[in-house]
């Protein structure tokens, strides 16, 4: 293919042809060229120049792509810290393949994590003291995997679970049990009610903050699903929260206000509720409202009638495999 010009290079790379190696040492050194094929595959980078393997918006793009990319990056950009501290925006495995001596750089090391708190992992103990680990679990609550002896520091965790609360997962038992840190975790994370103490799911005050941020942390409170107030607070959060509330699946508020925040949550109200009129009156108010949206969901010929419970049985069998209590409403529901 040594003969194959620009244009038909470029169109074929952005196809996802693997071709770089075959063209010409010429187009081998063409930055746009060679951008369109790390973008499809870094490991392409491979066969790049040797001056393109040292450029910074190549590699980048490359590593972007794939993180063994770098690789075929020139060992004179993965000393250049300016590089590295872009990288690491991209993922913490750059630290694979830079020196092993900046690890022990502690004013390096802070700008890194500040970048990217889960490069916490490759600081060396040296340098892992409160300051840089408060710096990663603010960047990202999940760096305190990394910080073993902070994971009881009240502080810190705190900083963690307020950025992400499923970084009580890592927080030492006690602090687990802490009301303050839990709470504090549920308000940003409601699922975060799984890793608190046995004693702080059964406290209403955090069960009822872990649904009103998703509903799904209903399944992780059982002595409150026979609890009107909080399972009608979880449904407005999550509709699918009706799942796991067999006892309110044929309380008509209950499922109004699921269906309300989810249409999909109708599959699990009782058969004599699914076939609710003022029930059914909201989901076609709904549908009617994302009508465009429904039928490229269903892919509705418009010239093609159906009828409302067509509409509504094509959509359940559409999601029946897709959603789970878990999943995040916004993405399915309303």
């Amino acid at each position: 293919m040594a003969n194959i010009n620009k244009e038909e290079a470029i169109k074929m790379l952005k196809q996802g042809e693997s071709i770089l190696h075959r063209l010409s040492e010429e187009l081998k050194n063409d930055k746009e060229v060679v951008m369109a094929a790390v973008k499809q595959n870094g490991n392409a980078l491979q066969f790049a120049s040797t001056e393109l393997q040292a450029d910074k918006e190549v590699v980048l793009a490359a590593f972007k792509q794939h993180e063994w990319a770098l690789r075929f990056a020139s060992e004179k950009l993965l000393a250049d810290k300016e590089f590295i501290l872009e990288a690491v925006k991209i993922g913490a495995g750059v630290f694979r393949y830079v020196d092993y001596e900046l690890r022990s750089d502690k004013k390096f090391m802070l700008k890194v994590v500040k970048n990217n708190g889960l490069a916490l992992t490759y600081c060396n103990s040296n340098v892992r003291d409160r300051e840089v680990v408060m710096a990663a679990v603010q960047q990202n609550g999940n760096a305190l995997e990394y910080a073993p002896h902070y994971k009881a520091d009240k502080e810190v965790v705190m900083a963690a679970v307020q950025q992400n609360g499923y970084a009580l997962s890592s927080a030492s038992k006690e602090l687990r049990a802490d009301k303050e840190v839990v709470m504090a975790a549920v308000k940003r994370s409601g699922g975060a009610l799984f890793y608190a103490s046995k004693e702080l799911r059964a406290d209403k005050e955090v069960v009822m903050a872990a649904v009103q941020q998703d509903g799904g942390a209903l399944h992780d409170a059982p002595n409150y699903q026979a609890d009107k107030e909080v399972v009608l607070t979880a449904v407005k959060s999550n509709g699918f929260a009706l799942q796991c509330v067999p006892k309110y699946q044929n309380d008509k508020e209950v499922v109004m206000a699921a269906v309300k925040q989810n249409r999909y949550a109708l599959e699990y109200a009782s058969e004599e509720l699914q076939k609710d009129p003022e029930i059914l009156q909201i989901i076609e108010l709904n549908l009617k409202k994302n009508k465009d949206k429904i039928n490229n969901e269903i892919k509705i010929d418009s010239n093609e009638k159906k009828s409302f419970g067509e509409i509504i049985k094509s959509l359940f069998k559409k999601k029946k495999k897709e959603v789970k209590i878990e999943e995040d409403s916004e993405t399915l529901g309303l």
